[in-house]
């Protein structure tokens, strides 16, 4: 035991010093690409107004704590948008970290959803936001027997989601979709349209 002791004490101590969070400030898609992707857990991107088009796939956050808010706080000046829902962006947002802050965004025109997190995904707040368009559900929180544990204590509040056509693309559609969610509140949401656009019964 004693030389065990002595040689944990002789390994080189090495103290690490948190950075301060930072913020950063986008107005262009590339820009806003580039701030995700480098990003460090506590960092906030402030995206200026505009309108944003996803080049590929979607947003991927994969960076614990990271908060994308609009600098105005008005939802509908920042625009973050697909190629409509029968074009080849599948996601506005897709959230594979934690506790990550969506808000005062507009997020439209994706093959899929509008936001989507990964499996067992905590602490996602979106707030004063506009979900519109999604050819699927408009945010969707998925299930798999790979990984069972739910997605816990998320927030959905002050948002709006609706179809500017008056309907969905079809069926298989709904404003928030939560396969393995466990003590999310969602709450002061506006929800217009959330229908199929024949006499089937949207989900």
């Amino acid at each position: 035991m004693n030389q065990r002791l002595l040689f944990i004490a002789s390994l080189p101590l090495v103290f690490t010093t948190a950075l301060p969070a930072a913020t950063i400030v986008v107005g262009t898609m590339q820009e806003l690409t580039a701030a995700n992707t480098s990003a460090a857990p506590g960092d906030t991107i402030l995206i200026n107004d505009g309108t944003y088009r996803v080049a590929s796939y979607g947003i991927a956050v994969r960076t614990n704590r990271l908060t994308f808010r609009s600098v105005s706080g008005v939802r509908e000046n920042v625009i973050i948008t697909g190629a409509g829902m029968h074009g080849d962006i599948e996601y506005g947002f897709w959230v594979a970290a934690d506790s990550v802050t969506i808000a005062d965004l507009t997020i439209q025109d994706v093959y899929y959803h509008c936001i989507q997190t990964d499996v067992n995904t905590d602490g996602l707040r979106v707030t004063n936001c506009i979900l519109r368009d999604a050819r699927e559900q408009l945010l969707k929180v998925p299930y798999s027997s790979d990984n069972p544990d739910p997605s816990e204590d998320g927030m959905v509040e002050g948002c709006r989601f609706y179809f500017t056509k008056g309907s969905a693309e079809q069926y298989y559609t709904g404003g928030i979709d939560c396969h393995n969610a466990k003590n999310w509140i969602v709450r002061n949401n506006r929800f217009n349209d959330i229908r199929s656009p024949d006499d089937e019964l949207a989900e």
